[in-house]
């Protein structure tokens, strides 16, 4: 005799149909074919320890403190520094000449942009540091004006 079962293994369904044979198969049931046992994982011996270097610290280097640039409202030299690389396209003033702070004192080309340097403090042109056409890095000095 047939029957169709329903079973559930590991939450996946099947259908079976089994087959009830009684005596007439034979005179012992054969088992189920068995499943390969799972090896047993070894355990690895632990990895060798890093070897590690004592590294002696490096002794402290006195850090420079940084140097304050005077402002418009000090006696002394104002440095004008560049605001970012470029080039130096035009230069709007002599050594000796009178400013006033926000005047365009001369104009930087940084990324095909010109970009005008104005003189941050009222006072006299000291020295120009730079020519027309040169490159110059960031923060570097283009000139000082003297506030005295």
């Amino acid at each position: 005799m047939k029957k169709r079962l329903r079973v559930t293994v590991n939450g996946q369904e099947y259908e079976v149909t089994v087959e009830d044979m009684g005596e007439e198969a034979g005179d012992t049931a054969r088992p189920a074919p068995s499943r390969p046992q799972p090896r047993p994982v070894k355990d690895h011996e632990p990895a060798a320890e890093p070897k590690t270097e004592q590294v002696q610290p490096e002794p402290e280097q006195k850090k420079e403190e940084p140097v304050e640039k005077p402002s418009a409202g000090d006696q002394g030299d104002t440095e004008v520094n560049a605001p970012l690389a470029g080039t130096i396209k035009a230069i709007n003033v002599d050594v000796g000449d009178a400013v006033s702070s926000g005047e365009t004192i001369m104009t930087l080309e940084a990324l095909k942009l010109e970009n005008e340097i104005v003189a941050p403090a009222d006072g006299t042109i000291a020295t120009i540091e730079v020519t027309e056409g040169e490159n110059v890095e960031n923060d570097e000095v283009l000139m000082t004006i003297n506030s005295a």
